[in-house]
């Protein structure tokens, strides 16, 4: 079986041959490695070509800078291997990873197998500070078991909702992908990996967890060469994205009762709030105010779902929202989430480093 790995590269050379070792000295030797130069404007891309020249198991991809997300699309349409695997340019994959990836494939039938990572300083002289197991065991689950632990929010070590949040440390199926046209949305500067994710678990029916450390993961201070440390205001439109995907296999699941469905909703409207407060607290930052966006809300239908199975259970927790949010006056709404956008602030300051996650 071959196993196509995607190498979204974009100005990290100084770290892509301890990527690229990792992948081309694998135990497991079927593999084809897709690096994808995303425009670099350091030696990249003449790094890439390096290895290509000297390993037929390499395969470049030179193209425009259009982001991660486009990189890792430009990646799947060239892979050719039965599974697929992700792994970032500036993290790096243990030597047996694969191998055990592909025996639990084979060996589970499942349709996606996910593992642990670890995560790595780049200061040599400090220790490895964390070792993150998703599950303290070998089980296969199915996908709705895996969705629900994912909308509960049991996203700590030790959930299989934290191996699902990302693309890196998991295989999937090509065939999966391919015949459901499951691509990476490019509208998402950040989280698109999440949506992947999301898609591929309404077609696969078993998520097999390896008990090893797969994946590689690595912090440079306070923040990754392919960094997470923005405040991004938009992130709503992110989850309202996500949870719509895992809601449709919630919907047409059988055994799930009324009362887990209820808990599911509830939990994501009560998130729904708090992510809108934020928004509001940053929202010169969209290009027409928050108005649309809340507009937009208000008339979805999962949400107006949400609303109406959401009560306040804290005394901070407002009665007004979901009402305004049944009733869908968004005007008034906005009003009432600027006040609350105003303590917000007040508590907690702004930050400076903010940008959007959804490209215009």
């Amino acid at each position: 079986m071959t196993v196509s790995i995607i190498v979204p590269i974009y100005n990290t050379e100084e770290y892509l041959k301890r990527c690229v070792d990792s992948l081309v000295n694998q135990s497991y030797h079927d593999i084809e490695v897709l690096l994808v130069d995303d425009g670099s404007t350091d030696s990249s891309g003449l790094i890439c070509d390096e290895y290509a020249a000297t390993d037929v198991r390499v395969c470049v991809i030179h193209k425009p800078n259009s982001g991660e997300a486009s990189a890792r699309n430009a990646g799947l349409i060239k892979a050719t291997g039965q599974y697929v695997m992700f792994c970032d340019s500036d993290d790096e994959l243990p030597l047996y990873a694969i191998e055990r990836f592909v025996n639990a494939m084979d060996e589970s039938a499942a349709d996606m197998a996910v593992g642990a990572y670890i995560e790595k300083s780049n200061n040599l002289s400090s220790r490895d500070f964390a070792t993150r197991y998703c599950l303290p065991h070998y089980e296969t689950y199915t996908s709705t078991q895996a969705i629900i632990s994912i909308l509960r929010g049991e996203e700590g070590p030790g959930q299989i909702g934290h191996a699902l949040s990302a693309v890196n440390g998991s295989i999937f199926k090509r065939s999966i992908i391919f015949d459901n046209k499951i691509m990476f949305d490019e509208k998402f500067v950040i989280g698109n990996d999440s949506l992947f994710v999301a898609d591929y678990l309404n077609f696969a029916k078993n998520i097999y967890n390896v008990f090893s450390i797969q994946y590689i993961y690595y912090q440079y201070g306070d923040e990754r060469v392919q960094g997470m440390s923005w405040l991004y205001p938009d992130r709503l439109k992110l989850y309202v994205t996500m949870f719509g995907k895992f809601w449709r296999v919630i919907a047409t699941s059988q055994g799930i009762s009324e009362d887990i469905k209820n808990a599911l909703l509830f939990k994501f409207f009560d998130n729904m709030i708090a992510e809108m407060v934020k928004a509001v607290a940053y929202e010169e930052y969209f290009f027409d105010g928050f108005l649309p966006e809340l507009t937009e809300l208000v008339n979805t239908s999962l949400v107006y779902e949400a609303s109406q199975v959401y009560y306040p259970t804290r005394l901070t927790d407002s009665r007004v929202i979901p009402m305004l949010f049944k009733l869908k006056q968004s005007r008034l709404l906005l009003l009432t989430l600027r006040r609350r956008a105003k303590k917000h602030i007040e508590k907690y300051g702004k930050s400076s480093h903010v940008r959007l996650m959804v490209r215009g």
